[in-house]
């Protein structure tokens, strides 16, 4: 997975709420707000970075490692629900969380279609 490139599907709607990241998939209505780590995931998905590239880039960001644990940070207060990092390392919940985006049809990878 480290070489794929994530790319947000054209069916998603994005809206900051009070700095909350709440994230609709237009095709199924399902409404999602994204706990900081996870929105730092989102807003680093470019169409151009890949898996690796975008872990790379949180640990310079944040002075860890890939292989450093993740911290869970606190999810947002919110009715829908809240996409968050679990625990595990840098990288696993990197790959972890595209996974459930895309299981959401938020994300797909290069070569997939992008309309799906």
């Amino acid at each position: 997975m480290n070489d794929n490139v994530p790319h947000r599907t054209t069916k998603v709607l994005e809206k900051d709420v009070d700095g909350e990241l709440i994230i609709i998939n237009a095709k199924t209505n399902e409404l999602v707000s994204l706990s900081d780590s996870a929105r730092a995931i989102w807003e680093l998905i470019d169409d151009r970075r890949t898996v690796g590239d975008i872990v790379e880039r949180l640990c310079t960001d944040y002075g860890v490692s890939p292989d450093d644990p993740v911290e869970d940070d606190e999810p947002p207060e919110t009715e829908g629900e809240v996409l968050a990092a679990r625990t595990g390392t840098v990288k696993e919940e990197v790959c972890s969380f595209l996974e459930l985006l895309a299981e959401k049809g938020l994300v797909t990878f290069s070569g997939e279609n992008k309309e799906d």
